[in-house]
């Protein structure tokens, strides 16, 4: 007997997880243009930043899960930057760390940036706790900074370049 189900839809090159209050449409326009196939996790106008980590945590377990976890993920930050907002940073920050790591991927890669309207100070701390995670992990995971200002640094096929950290 012959199945007519449709093949499963390809894996995606890159996870886009982005902050509320974002311009993530512009980031996903920019790496649609460019050919990369996406995920997309937006935080929620009410969600808070620990209900948005447990989200993304649940998510991208799933992802891993049936092995369709992108090599990339590319977060992109609010203009936010108080405690709280802080604290759900770094709760993502090891929780996609973690996540990559774990996937069996031969180098994960994780790239914080933020808009224009934002100050790059809202992904430093961020930055540093990935980038610790992935050092106490003893795995191999590339973590990356980068702000709209700085010229164009979207991800393109097919190797997904980032700039130097």
């Amino acid at each position: 007997m012959t199945s007519h189900l449709p093949p499963p839809p390809r894996p995606c090159d890159v996870l886009l997880v982005a902050e509320h209050g974002t311009r993530w449409a512009r980031w996903m326009s920019g790496l649609a243009d460019a050919g990369v196939s996406l995920a997309v996790i937006i935080q929620r106008s009410h969600e808070s930043p620990e209900r948005f980590a447990q989200r993304v945590r649940e998510r991208t377990a799933a992802l891993a899960l049936v092995k369709r976890l992108p090599p990339t993920v590319f977060f992109v930050a609010s203009r936010r930057i108080d405690d709280h907002s802080e604290r759900g940073r770094a709760t993502l920050a090891r929780t996609l760390v973690q996540t990559l790591a774990r996937a069996a991927r031969p180098q994960g890669k994780l790239l914080l940036a933020c808009d224009r309207s934002t100050t790059h100070e809202s992904i430093v701390d961020m930055k540093r706790i990935a980038a610790s995670e992935a050092l106490q992990l003893g795995r191999t995971v590339r973590v990356a900074s980068a702000h709209a200002e700085r010229g164009s640094f979207l991800p393109t096929p097919p190797e997904l370049p980032l700039p130097a950290a």
